[in-house]
């Protein structure tokens, strides 16, 4: 309210005053715009997108590319080229409170501790997964000669490598 009182009372002092602050913001955001297309979403951090909709039972998939476009932009106004989870975060604090299905005169659930739960499950589970892809890519090697058409697989047994001539 005093806010604006003050500005009716003298809208050109009042505008002055802020006027430091708000280029700083206008250039702040100048920059964000320019960044806004190099910056990427990893894979982990779509696919914690997707659960969380999913956990929060929103329909469609709007919420989906609203979280990704809003978290991306976060990221660009911070002047990042990645998107942590952080920015997941205070997206789906924007984008979902009104599209969780609800009935009526029931509480709203609570956005921000069930994101950040989902968050971190699925930043675990992305870890594992990247960890075990990374086992199985080492546990098999090939023999050293050219023409040994076997391998040796983690458990230690030589297996025999296929080869189909297609022609």
């Amino acid at each position: 309210i005093d806010v604006v009182e003050e500005f009716e009372r003298d809208p050109e002092s009042f505008s002055k005053r802020y006027e430091t602050e708000q280029e700083a913001l206008r250039h702040r955001i100048r920059e964000a715009r320019e960044l806004l297309n190099d910056v990427e979403l990893s894979g982990s951090l779509k696919k914690a997108i997707v659960d969380i909709c999913r956990r929060f039972e929103v329909r469609g998939h709007r919420a989906d590319f609203l979280i990704a476009r809003t978290a991306r932009t976060i990221a660009a106004y911070n002047q990042r080229k990645n998107v942590i989870g952080e920015d997941v975060k205070q997206a789906a604090e924007l984008v979902l409170p009104h599209r969780i299905t609800r009935l009526p005169f029931e509480e709203p659930k609570p956005v921000t501790e069930m994101v950040e739960g989902i968050l971190q499950q699925s930043m675990t589970l992305a870890t594992e997964r990247e960890t075990n892809e990374q086992d199985d890519a080492e546990s098999v090697g090939f023999g050293d000669t050219k023409d040994d058409d076997s391998c040796v697989h983690k458990d230690g047994m030589r297996r025999v490598r296929k080869q189909f001539d297609v022609g």
